[in-house]
């Protein structure tokens, strides 16, 4: 059984600049090409089983509270070599969970505001960090190249961020 033909996100041809407005394709799994990087921002939405690679800045990217990022596979992102790049990055707080990011630019998950539930994820072989994430957020059994704390990049003016079980 052949492996199911990539569908276009948003209705857009890959290359062509994403509108913040797009409709959004979310429930179902999706399929990333290069340079169309899989983007939701409603609230409580979730991206699952994503393979987003080679896209020119980050490979997911989840703008809306309270959202669910799971189960993706996000692979050298940042092509353009721009100042940034990262796998998965979310701009309000969200679960990210179950995740894979690897030969990414800048991070590999980045999770901006604090709050987020970080757990169960693989993030290796990144040029910068692996993790980075605002406190106070829950960052538990991630995988990353050089362990806890190396291989993360704990930031914001919050305090309380829980850190369990870390690699």
């Amino acid at each position: 059984m052949s492996a199911p033909k990539p569908r276009r996100v948003f209705g857009s041809a890959p290359g062509r600049a994403l509108s913040p407005s797009a409709p959004i394709d979310a429930g179902r799994p999706v399929t990333c090409r290069a340079c169309l990087p899989c983007l939701y921002q409603s609230p409580r939405r979730r991206q699952w089983q994503c393979h987003a690679s080679r896209n020119g800045t980050a490979g997911i990217l989840a703008v809306g509270p309270n959202c669910l990022v799971t189960m993706n596979s996000v692979i050298n992102n940042n092509i353009l070599g721009q100042e940034g790049g990262a796998g998965i990055v979310t701009a309000l707080p969200c679960t990210i969970s179950f995740n894979t990011a690897s030969q990414n630019n800048l991070v590999g998950i980045l999770a901006e505001d604090p709050g987020s539930l970080v757990t169960k994820n693989t993030a290796t072989d990144t040029a910068g960090v692996d993790f980075a994430f605002a406190c106070p957020s829950t960052v538990t059994f991630n995988i990353s190249t050089n362990g806890f704390p190396a291989s993360y990049s704990i930031f914001g003016t919050g305090t309380g961020c829980k850190t369990v079980g870390n690699e």
